[in-house]
């Protein structure tokens, strides 16, 4: 993470909760710091004024996996959250409690239509920005700061397909010398340090991954 911006810790909690709540889910829209297409006043670009905070969060759609968008929206207003600014979702718009028409959706026509993610903004207070609590209602979270990072650039996250191909590329070269054998021992592929080997790059990888 880049040191002149971080997403507020409220955003990074909710990230954990959804992930959480849909372990599986499809991250591969996920986001919170824009690209060169946002701007001023976009949420999702650092206020440097206010320490580099990004007071905005993208989250993909996936039902599939887990995370319906249309059930996340409603359960955030229904729970009334008061760090919400506005949510956008499928060409519809819906402000918080200080905005336009508090807590009701209307026609959104910006460029994108957020058909693929919920995209939340939150107000621009310390409130707003360090409150951590649960968004949907769930049971406390053990909450670690630096455990959840989705909040790489749209640039830099790496999609579903590309850590599926870097999970294969060391598991492969780990079976080779299960099934082929290690010149470093006398009795081959058989030799248990070699499924210690599988089990570290596996929990190396798991490591990457929830970092």
């Amino acid at each position: 993470m880049s040191a002149s911006w971080h997403p507020a810790p409220s955003l990074r909690a909710l990230f954990a909760e959804v992930n959480r709540h849909a372990p599986r889910r499809n991250k591969r829209t996920d986001g919170t710091i824009g690209d060169k297409n946002h701007k001023p006043p976009s949420d999702h670009i650092p206020d440097k004024d206010a320490g580099g905070v990004v007071r905005a969060a993208d989250v993909t759609h996936d039902p599939a996996g887990g995370l319906d968008c249309n059930r996340l929206a409603k359960t955030i207003q229904d729970r009334r959250d008061p760090r919400v600014a506005y949510i956008i979702f499928s060409r519809q718009i819906m402000s918080g409690d200080s905005g336009r028409k508090p807590w009701r959706w209307r026609a959104y026509t910006g460029d994108s239509p957020h058909t693929e993610h919920l995209h939340i903004s939150i107000k621009h207070t310390t409130a707003a920005e360090t409150d951590q609590g649960s968004w949907l209602g769930g049971p406390p979270l053990s909450f670690v700061p630096g455990s959840v990072n989705p909040v790489k650039g749209w640039d830099e996250m790496a999609t579903k397909e590309q850590i599926k191909d870097a999970v294969r590329e060391v598991l492969r070269e780990e079976l080779k010398v299960v099934i082929q054998g290690d010149p470093n021992t006398d009795d081959g592929g058989a030799h248990p340090h070699n499924l210690r080997n599988i089990n570290r790059a596996v929990e190396a990888i798991k490591k990457k991954v929830e970092d």
